[in-house]
């Protein structure tokens, strides 16, 4: 699946970069992603799934085909083991971009998250998902769809970049090219997304992507700011 969508200059948010969105997942037939990139000065990560391993799997649905995601400069696709090493440089391993999101992990724990987002993508249908460069090549990052909270029933929407990356707009491209498969191909019917109220940057990517502020809730440990975007 290819999405074109105009490149904007943005940032990841949940500490360093770090912001959360959620989906609330609709059911298919039966049965049926804390991280913006800041630029440099102004760092932001989205809030993000803790990577201790997997939550309690949602019941299992009908997958629908969205990966590979491709945008103008990125292309989103399913983690495997063999990413682990390179995951964990560009992300788990860099104590700034980890700075709100709980601090570096080790490479034990980075494959243990790993392999839970692997299972989840298996079980669920979806998950949080390697980002890479297209001309490159090189993982900077992850993004994609997990269970807010770790058990949802909402699905989170969250993306987070390595600092080298921060201040390209990946984190605009990303996370847009996953709002538009959430609601083209998964057809939930809103997205929400928490930030906390000083991560400025993480606060400007949502207003860009057209998320409303409908007060605060508890989310990953504290109380963050609560913003919903609908299905045009």
């Amino acid at each position: 699946m290819v999405l074109r969508r105009r490149t904007e200059r943005v940032c990841f948010v949940r500490g360093l970069l770090s912001t959360h969105a959620v989906v609330r997942r609709p059911r298919l037939g039966e049965a049926a992603r804390r991280r913006s990139v800041a630029a440099p000065k102004t760092p932001v990560l989205p809030s993000h799934p803790p990577i201790d391993g997997p939550p309690s799997a949602p019941p299992k649905r009908e997958h629908v085909r969205v990966l590979p995601i491709r945008t103008d400069r990125l292309t989103i696709r399913a983690f495997t083991l063999d990413d682990v090493p390179a995951i964990h440089t560009a992300l788990y391993g860099d104590a700034t971009a980890m700075h709100f999101i709980g601090g570096p992990h080790t490479l034990e724990r980075t494959r243990q998250g790993i392999a839970g987002y692997i299972e989840h993508q298996r079980s669920a249908g979806y998950s949080f998902w390697a980002i890479t460069e297209s001309d490159s090549g090189a993982i900077i990052g992850e993004a994609g769809l997990y269970p807010m909270n770790g058990v949802g029933p909402d699905v989170e929407l969250g993306y987070a970049l390595g600092s080298p990356w921060w201040g390209r707009g990946y984190a605009t491209e990303a996370a847009g090219a996953i709002l538009q498969a959430a609601f083209d191909h998964l057809e939930v019917p809103r997205v929400v997304a928490v930030a906390k109220r000083e991560n400025a940057a993480s606060l400007h990517v949502l207003d860009k992507l057209g998320f409303r502020m409908e007060g605060e809730r508890d989310a990953w440990g504290s109380r963050q700011l609560f913003f919903v975007r609908d299905r045009d």
